[in-house]
């Protein structure tokens, strides 16, 4: 097995940390009257998972965008703060 620290010069590190650390992560972003939105599909299947429930996707969906999710991202952050999670390398 390895650990996040073993793909520290891989461009693939930060999806790694996300995979390993998702709970952390999502704890860490969380703060009263705010919905949590993922920057890209991938890492809101990632956090819907952890989650047990939808995790809408922050900005326009480019190419696996349909309307309904689209429609249910609208209205997951209409009553609450949007609080987009993004995944950034450490080296940014």
């Amino acid at each position: 097995l390895s650990s996040p620290s073993d793909w520290a010069s891989s461009r693939l590190q930060t999806q790694i940390v996300r995979s390993f650390h998702t709970a952390e992560i999502l704890q860490r972003a969380s703060a009263p009257g705010t919905e949590l939105m993922a920057n890209a599909y991938t890492p809101a299947s990632i956090y819907g998972y952890e989650r047990k429930r939808y995790m809408p996707v922050f900005g326009r969906g480019n190419f696996h965008a349909r309307p309904l999710f689209e429609g249910q991202s609208r209205q997951a952050i209409r009553s609450a703060n949007a609080m987009p999670v993004s995944t950034i390398s450490p080296n940014q």
